[in-house]
């Protein structure tokens, strides 16, 4: 299965290195794509960026299966800010602005931002093939917090591996 990876504006370097590699152990065909701007889809008054408004400008056909990767904060119309979005089929989204532990006022932590990152874009691949939010402590739990990002596993559950096996899909 091919995944892409489409860097959103001014994404370090070594962040889209880190996952790569972090990545290569899942059995997807990872393409890192060339980086673009974000969308039009600003919002003053919220000083955020709308998903809704980020997908509906992209074409379905050519970012099918992928997933921008964004340090900007985002939200979508049912929330105050979310981590991460996705659809069947892509397009998906995953912002680092609060995954930064310096967001927390924590120390400065590379490994654990990209930590954080590489469970919301596997879960965002989960959202791509069709999977809904998981009660199981696995990479499709809910991204609710910070705290549940971190708790949750970087693998996927039983019971997940087996929706996937029903679709003949394995990425573990």
């Amino acid at each position: 299965m091919e995944i892409k990876l489409v860097p959103v504006d001014e994404i370090p370097a070594k962040i889209i290195q880190e996952l790569e590699e972090s990545l290569s152990g899942l059995n997807i065909d990872l393409k890192i794509m060339e980086q673009i701007s974000i969308p039009e889809s600003f919002n003053r008054f919220r000083r955020q960026h709308s998903v809704e408004r980020i997908f509906d400008s992209l074409d379905p056909k050519k970012y099918k299966n992928a997933i921008l990767l964004t340090k900007e904060d985002i939200y979508d119309r049912n929330t105050g800010y979310v981590f991460h979005a996705g659809e069947i089929g892509g397009p998906g989204i995953v912002s680092y602005f609060r995954l930064r532990p310096s967001f927390y006022r924590e120390k400065i932590n590379f490994d654990l931002l990209i930590i954080r990152i590489k469970k919301e874009i596997i879960h965002v691949i989960g959202h791509i093939i069709g999977l809904e939010e998981c009660q199981e402590p696995c990479v499709m739990g809910r991204s609710s917090s910070i705290g549940s990002i971190d708790k949750k596993s970087e693998h996927f559950c039983k019971n997940c591996k087996i929706k996937m096996s029903t679709m003949g899909i394995e990425l573990e």
